[in-house]
């Protein structure tokens, strides 16, 4: 299984004092292309721990999930072009914000 880091993991790792040293060893390894068993191997079982409590806490989604999909392109795309977006789509961009759970720069990502 791959993990990859969420949009909240890329902020915590930016605000060096959120997160302990070894939640930080943790999402830093974990970007969709190393696998749990290979980061574990490198540091050590209590890694299980700290990867559970990051996946729980939302800072860690399986690498092909759509979270982690919409984490990844949420990163990409500018703020101006999802105001942009959502000005096209109108009414329908409430719509599809709620039932596929993406908040834009607009919604308070």
């Amino acid at each position: 299984m791959k993990l990859i880091k969420t949009t909240k993991a890329r902020e915590a790792l930016s605000d060096r004092s959120s997160l302990s040293m070894s939640q930080r060893r943790v999402l830093i390894l974990c970007d969709g292309k190393r696998s749990r068993q290979q980061i574990v191997s490198w540091l050590g079982t209590g890694t299980m721990l700290v990867m559970d409590g990051l996946f729980a806490d939302g800072y860690l989604a399986l690498s092909n999930s759509p979270v982690s999909s919409v984490s990844a392109v949420s990163s990409v795309i500018s703020d101006s072009a999802l105001a942009e977006l959502d000005d096209q789509l109108g009414s329908a961009s409430d719509s599809l914000q709620k039932n596929n759970g993406f908040r834009g720069a607009r919604y308070g990502s």
